[in-house]
């Protein structure tokens, strides 16, 4: 179940999701055991995960600790079970309370440039009309500036 990863220094744990209300209803199973800092990562690093784990099906979240594979959602909730979660978090610092009153916690906020449209009006050349937003996702959201902790 533990597959190394690139060497990491010890850091909190780092489960892979997708963006809030778009992805794995497992993902706030994994807020729950163990109270730590937990990192949200875009799903876009699917591919980098599969070459890492050498598998082409996966299911997010994943959660990696100190740079070691612990597991996805299922051996989570097995660890936590069997008391064995603990010894991968010890160490770790506490979880800060309360939650980014930008974003509710959530990661993501609307886009200030279309307003999470994902469309904007753009009269450059010869195309007028309404164009795809680059400063989003395509649901229309930016990661949150005041507590988003991946840089992309």
């Amino acid at each position: 179940m533990q597959h190394l990863c690139p060497e990491e220094p010890l850091t909190p744990s780092e489960p892979l999701i997708s963006i809030p209300g778009a992805g794995e209803s497992h993902c706030c199973l994994l807020h729950q055991p163990p109270r730590g800092p937990l990192h949200l990562r875009d799903c876009r690093v699917v591919r980098e995960l599969q070459g890492i784990l050498g598998q082409t099906k996966l299911t997010l979240p994943r959660v990696f600790i100190g740079g070691r594979y612990i597991g996805g959602a299922e051996e989570i909730r097995q660890l936590h079970e069997i008391g064995q979660l603990k010894k991968f978090v010890e160490g770790l610092p506490a979880a800060e309370s309360g939650v980014c009153e930008m974003c509710g916690g959530y990661g993501f906020i609307l886009c200030h440039e279309c307003n999470g449209s994902h469309k904007c009006y753009s009269e450059k050349g010869d195309t007028i009309g309404f164009r795809s937003c680059t400063d989003c996702n395509e649901n229309g959201l930016i990661r949150c500036p005041s507590c988003s902790a991946v840089a992309l």
